[in-house]
């Protein structure tokens, strides 16, 4: 670490995110000796199935479907909106979902309005899903967890081992929307800021 910490002086760097298992005590132990804060934690979910299906409202004013090339410009905003990105960092993300070979694109729709959407990657014997949004001004409706229902329909067959997603701890909402569906925590890592210098 303070390899590190002096191969970039020169370059005005002030604070560096380190990344630990939630279980590494040992590591821990060094980042509270050099001051570094809790900035946040990933979880890994793992999908064990719902016990009880939900009826949602408005369904037969939705519909869930693969994106196509014409749905790019929007899907961009939709980035650009749900998480904050600029136009740049949101046209590379929906640009490289999009021409993934072992990823499909989904989207909610509401008649001419997309609600949201969400990219599944095929990982070995499973299922990744990422990138998944909702639309600001659609939020609070119960689309996320039509759209989310929906997507574990097409992917979830006999023969898939597993389907994951990651959450930020900072995303309280995203969270219980993800276990309250099924979603069970596999494994967490902790993000921890440290000033410099450190010493």
């Amino acid at each position: 670490l303070l390899a590190a910490w002096k191969a970039t002086q020169n370059l005005q760097i002030t604070k560096i995110l380190i990344v630990t298992d939630a279980v590494g005590t040992i590591c821990k132990n060094i980042l509270m000796k050099w001051h570094a804060t809790l900035s946040h934690s990933e979880y890994l979910l793992v999908y064990k199935g719902v016990e009880n299906q939900r009826d949602f409202p408005n369904t037969t004013l939705c519909m869930v479907r693969e994106a196509h090339l014409s749905d790019l410009d929007k899907m961009v905003e939709l980035n650009m909106t749900g998480f904050d990105e600029d136009r740049e960092n949101a046209t590379h993300m929906v640009h490289e979902n999009f021409n993934h070979p072992l990823t499909r694109c989904f989207v909610g729709q509401m008649g001419d309005d997309m609600f949201g959407l969400a990219n599944v990657r095929k990982e070995g014997a499973g299922f990744y899903i990422c990138g998944f949004v909702i639309r600001p001004d659609f939020q609070g409706q119960g689309l996320g967890r039509y759209l989310l229902s929906q997507i574990l329909q097409l992917v979830n067959t006999v023969d898939v081992e597993e389907i994951t997603l990651e959450v930020d701890s900072t995303n309280q909402p995203a969270f219980h929307l993800y276990t309250t569906s099924g979603f069970v925590v596999e494994s967490q890592a902790d993000y921890y800021h440290l000033e410099l210098p450190m010493l």
